[in-house]
């Protein structure tokens, strides 16, 4: 039986298809023709509803913008040395025997045309919180630096590099998608905005400083009289609780 999203069992003329963690897609069929179509849950194998159709879609998230044999005769126009050619032989032969899942970073550009990041894909009417902008940028920094690293190796030893590794965006290309969108940063307040480069952040967003405070589950005397000391301060104080 099928236990997650993903999955499928083929049993006799009924196959099952996991479309979420809770249901599936149950087909049964009569001979080569679908004798019925119905939504069952997992957990009790029961039937939930009957449907009339349903849409099945991939269980991985590479979705494929042309046929592979455009793909492989994309691939082929790349300039390769002799000792990647044999390589590349295998690669086009697996990739045209449906085993592309694995290839996909590896001929990046010939799969496709254009390509996005997760900011892309939001509207306007959202927010974005950054929280430590300083520390987002050295990490970029320090994936742009591993990646040169991996190809310089790569190369030397006459391997191919993944065209995935050269896609990566550097932190600029982070902070330019983000001047037309709403954004908030939160910085410590011994840190304060240090990076030059994200001072647009005063003129296109909100920018809160905050400070660390130790957990009180345990104390709540102390923090009662953190409370306290705040009203008496007249500031304005929030209390969030987060719910699982």
């Amino acid at each position: 039986m099928i236990e997650g999203k993903g999955q499928f069992s083929v049993r006799g003329g009924i196959v099952d298809i996991a479309t979420s963690q809770n249901s599936g897609v149950r087909i049964e069929f009569w001979g080569d023709e679908i004798d019925s179509i119905r939504k069952f849950s997992i957990m009790s194998q029961r039937t939930t509803e009957m449907l009339e159709n349903a849409e099945i879609f991939p269980s991985y998230e590479f979705l494929l913008e042309k046929n592979l044999d455009d793909i492989c005769d994309k691939i082929k126009e790349n300039s390769y040395t002799k000792l990647q050619d044999e390589k590349i032989q295998k690669d086009i032969e697996d990739i045209k025997n449906g085993d592309y899942i694995t290839k996909i970073d590896r001929y990046f550009d010939s799969f496709y045309e254009n390509t996005n990041t997760l900011i892309d894909f939001l509207e306007n009417d959202f927010i974005i919180f950054l929280d430590e902008i300083e520390k987002i940028k050295n990490r970029a920094e320090s994936i742009v630096k591993d990646n040169e690293n991996i190809i310089k190796d790569l190369i030397d030893k006459n391997k191919i590099v993944p065209q995935g590794f050269l896609k990566k965006q550097d932190y600029l290309d982070f902070l330019e998608k983000l001047k037309n969108s709403q954004v908030i940063y939160l910085e410590k307040q011994d840190i304060g905005f240090v990076d030059k480069q994200s001072m647009h952040a005063k003129r296109n967003g909100y920018s809160f400083s905050y400070r660390e405070v130790n957990f009180f589950r345990s104390s709540m005397d102390l923090l009662f009289q953190k409370l306290q000391k705040a009203i008496n301060s007249s500031k304005q104080t929030v209390v969030l609780r987060w719910k699982h």
